[in-house]
């Protein structure tokens, strides 16, 4: 990788968070680059509500110091990683600017940045373009300037139709002749550009910047607004789609219509897309043909987001029959609280039912032959979900008591069954103690007592058991003796979530903060992954007491008419006073 890289890459990772307010009209707004027939396009079409930009000010703000922190680590990874000496110097002076700017007050607004702006990310030629309005295009230039004077580096500039850009190469010092693409930045009016030039006549430079506007953009055509329309989004919210068969068309080509991607992939020797490889493929995307997201509420008491996977008619009315409703999953909150729902017999079906299809018809598509090895050994599998679909649908874990330090916790477990009686006939195998408690539908719960409870959680802590016609239920804890009561006896959701998390703000931030350096060496699976945590640890620990401020968090993913959906729902606290 070389220097101007190096550089240019640590310029593009601060600013790529942040969008400007701008003054522009619709026509201008960085969405109406976007071209009608892109494969994907996410931004707002017109900035969030007062309270809510107010609260993201305070928040980005309160993230200022633990932001100077991951750059001082920032800064010792650099002086102990980098050999050469002169691009020691250049990237810890790069990095004690950042610190200076984000140290002082104002500091994004120092730099021509505002965190409550527009932006837009989308596809031209299928190049990927991120563009953002800058609040004040004139401080961002004077700041790159201080930048390369601080490096002592000018970064690479070159004009195309008399605008100005900086490009970094991504091929390594040593290939300079590669045609590698280019990571390009260029201020355009009052907009940040970051995007490719991928040096092709497939895709103009000129369009990726906007130079060379599209006839028809989602904004000139309402397809933004017509998609916030159907599922109920904010314009001011970032909302958005992923068209996936025009995704696919831009990475293996349309008949008769190549991109330069799916150009530069046919000449690799190993690529072999064939006719009937390019139509397998467009048929597997018909299954699932769109994937839409956007904020539904912002406000400084609530911030809602939705996603949903489109799926064709006939595959969602399967789908539908999946999920499986939980006692308490979904309609009573806890501290903490996971769990999911299956209808394993249902799940069975379906997969045999598109085995099937598969067995019948293999693909032919080189790319595609892991289905055809997963359909022809698929039996064994299905039949184990059939047996266990006597057992068991579901289950729902809410915990009272974490401590992670000590692997400890309390709570309660239901495991929801069609047959919760066979399924207490089935624990006493392993448990016999369970025989003797006389379980019945209905009852109270029942204290049960086993030396391999108390070799597990110790003597001090005492466990419960209760069945209902639904689920099968233990408790861990005095405490909880109550709460496996009302669980195993409360409403399954309407329409039952496929997976469901549920925790309070404040419990949220408390497992956060009781991560330790040890922590951080198991989550990280490479040396750069260590590296990365290493640096932005301050900056996870102070995001986690941001939590504080949030009363509950609930995700949760279900199955509809119109695909999978998932719903993501922050409730803030009230500001104290």
């Amino acid at each position: 990788m070389t220097k101007n890289l190096v550089l240019g890459t640590a310029v593009a990772l601060l600013i790529a968070g942040c969008a400007g307010t701008g003054g522009f009209g619709q026509r201008d707004i960085p969405l109406a680059f976007a071209p009608a027939d892109t494969a994907f396009a996410f931004g707002n079409l017109k900035q969030a509500p007062k309270d809510y930009q107010a609260l993201n000010t305070r928040w980005v703000s309160q993230l200022g110091g633990a932001l100077r922190d991951s750059l001082e680590r920032a800064r010792r990874v650099a002086a102990e990683r980098i050999e050469d000496p002169q691009a020691k110097q250049r990237a810890d002076a790069v990095l004690a600017l950042f610190q200076e700017r984000v140290g002082q007050p104002g500091g994004l607004a120092s730099m021509g940045l505002d965190e409550n702006g527009l932006f837009a990310f989308y596809e031209v030629n299928a190049v990927p373009v991120l563009r953002l309005e800058l609040a004040d295009p004139d401080k961002f230039s004077a700041f790159i300037e201080e930048v390369q004077q601080r490096a002592g580096l000018p970064l690479p500039q070159e004009e195309i139709d008399g605008q100005k850009y900086w490009y970094f190469d991504t091929a390594e010092a040593e290939a300079p002749e590669s045609q590698a693409p280019r990571l390009i930045s260029a201020i355009v009016g009052k907009h940040l550009v970051l995007t490719l030039d991928v040096r092709s006549d497939q895709a103009p430079l000129t369009a990726a910047l906007g130079l060379q506007r599209p006839e028809q953009s989602v904004v000139s055509e309402g397809v933004i607004t017509n998609l916030n329309k159907q599922y109920g989004y904010l314009a001011g919210g970032a909302s958005g789609f992923v068209d996936v068969k025009r995704v696919l068309a831009d990475v293996i080509g349309e008949e008769g219509k190549d991109t330069w991607l799916s150009t530069k992939l046919a000449q690799k020797p190993d690529w072999h897309v064939d006719a009937s490889c390019r139509s397998e493929l467009q048929a597997l995307a018909d299954k699932a043909p769109r994937f839409v997201a956007g904020a539904t509420a912002l406000s400084s008491k609530q911030a809602d987001i939705h996603t949903l996977w489109e799926v064709e008619p006939t595959l969602a009315s399967d789908l539908v029959q999946l999920a499986a409703p939980v006692p308490a999953l979904g309609t009573e909150r806890g501290q903490f609280v996971f769990g999911a729902g299956l209808n394993l017999s249902s799940a069975a079906a379906l997969l045999q039912k598109q085995f099937a299809a598969v067995n019948a018809a293999p693909f032919q598509c080189a790319y595609l032959q892991g289905l055809n090895e997963m359909a022809s050994n698929s039996a064994e599998a299905i039949g184990i979900m059939y047996a266990a679909s006597s057992w068991i649908n579901g289950f729902r874990l809410e915990l009272s008591n974490i401590d992670i330090e000590n692997a400890q916790g309390a709570g309660t477990l239901l495991v929801a069954s069609p047959n919760p009686m066979a399924l207490i006939g089935m624990v006493q195998t392993f448990v016999p103690e369970v025989a003797t408690l006389g379980l019945a539908p209905g009852g109270e719960p029942k204290q049960l007592d086993t030396a391999m409870a108390q070799l597990f959680l110790g003597e001090e802590q005492t466990v419960w058991a209760a069945v209902s016609d639904k689920a099968l239920g233990v408790a861990v804890g005095e405490e909880n003796r109550q709460a496996l009561q009302t669980a195993i006896n409360a409403p399954a959701a309407e329409v039952p979530p496929l997976l469901y998390l549920g925790v309070a703000g404040s419990v949220y931030a408390d497992l956060m903060q009781d991560l330790d350096k040890e922590d951080l060496e198991a989550f990280s699976d490479s040396e750069f992954e260590a590296l990365f945590n290493y640096i932005t640890w301050p900056l996870n620990m102070a995001a986690a007491e941001l939590y504080r401020e949030m009363d509950y968090i609930e995700v949760q993913t279900t199955l509809t008419a119109r695909g999978v959906e998932t719903t993501q729902s922050i409730a803030l606290k009230p500001p104290a006073h």
